[in-house]
């Protein structure tokens, strides 16, 4: 007669698996980028085939509330770390235009509040430019694991960085903190720029897709959505939490060039100075790191470093020899 685990005893054996298959990821993907090898994703390829396998196995679970926010860990992190590949990544194409659509909604009602500082338009002196200034919404989206990619944008994971910061605030049941506010302005000034210089989209659309996350009173998001929850991230106690209006409409009038000034000339002078692209990827790397570490390390790679919470040297050097550690 075959022999089958306990569904219960299978189940966390899957999640502990998983939970360190994840980790160890999110772990090279950090390491990777730092050392400057971003053209190389072989290190998720396992936690992607198992991932497949735990859903087909477990089609009612959604893992541990670690395992949830270390999948959105990874979402982000594959996003922008490999924003300058052509590999298949996740979310689908089609995953990522949803999201960003989910952007232009927020964006829309935003309007009704005053979204912006002022009423911004520009057009470029660069006549190359205008005549390719236009929306292109699909240039930088990547396509399903079983197709064609192409690299992603920095426009691209600023849903994903939303909602996994606004799941981490909603687990910790703590307000976003200025460093925070000042780190996703700089993501989103990055992000509008990158619009305009390589994609050729107009400078106002492109701020205010960038720029239109924030508190909407009016917003019909369903509990329990990350469209919701990041609404909720944004809520203060009166109306929208303190100090994100400010620090997003400094990071919007810093990217408007001065009348005169290219917008080629004054990014450029922009990034060298007040905005440095090293700056924003090393903060964003210690982001990732700091929830990666603010978890409980996995049990697996606990019994790989020879301490377990809670178990004493022999009783880790017997699970160890129990699982084939040894």
């Amino acid at each position: 007669m075959e022999r089958r685990a306990d569904p219960s005893v299978q189940l966390d054996v899957d999640q502990s698996i998983l939970d360190y298959l994840l980790y160890n990821a999110i772990r090279a993907f950090i390491c990777d980028f730092r050392a400057g090898n971003r053209d190389d994703r072989a290190h998720d390829r396992h936690e992607s085939s198992f991932l497949i396998l735990f859903r087909s196995m477990h089609p009612d679970e959604h893992g541990t509330k670690e395992i949830q926010i270390r999948l959105r860990l990874l979402k982000f992190a594959s996003l922008f770390c490999s924003r300058f590949t052509s590999v298949p990544i996740e979310p689908s194409e089609r995953k990522l235009k949803s999201l960003r659509d989910q952007g232009r909604r927020v964006r829309k009602a935003s309007h009704t509040a005053g979204s912006r500082t002022g009423t911004i338009k520009y057009e470029s002196t660069d006549p190359a430019a205008k005549a390719t200034n236009k929306t292109n919404l699909d240039i930088n989206t990547t396509a399903s694991l079983d197709g064609p990619a192409r690299p992603t944008s920095l426009i691209d994971s600023l849903p994903s960085f939303m909602a996994l910061s606004a799941a981490q605030s909603a687990l910790q049941e703590l307000p976003v903190s200025d460093v925070w506010m000042r780190l996703a302005a700089g993501l989103m000034a990055h992000a509008a720029l990158e619009q305009c210089l390589v994609y050729r989209m107009d400078l106002t659309d492109a701020l205010d897709e960038a720029f239109a996350w924030r508190f909407d009173p009016g917003s019909t998001a369903e509990e329990g959505t990350d469209e919701w929850a990041i609404n909720a991230m944004f809520f203060g106690e009166e109306g929208e939490v303190v100090g994100w209006s400010d620090i997003r409409n400094e990071h919007i009038r810093a990217v408007i060039p001065p009348d005169g000034i290219s917008l080629e000339t004054h990014a450029m002078e922009l990034l060298a100075n007040e905005l440095p692209i090293d700056t924003l990827e090393e903060s964003l790397m210690s982001f990732i790191e700091g929830l990666l570490n603010a978890q409980p390390k996995p049990l697996y790679g606990q019994l790989e470093s020879r301490k377990v919470d809670g178990l004493s040297k022999k009783e880790v050097q017997d699970m160890r020899e129990a699982i084939g550690i040894d």
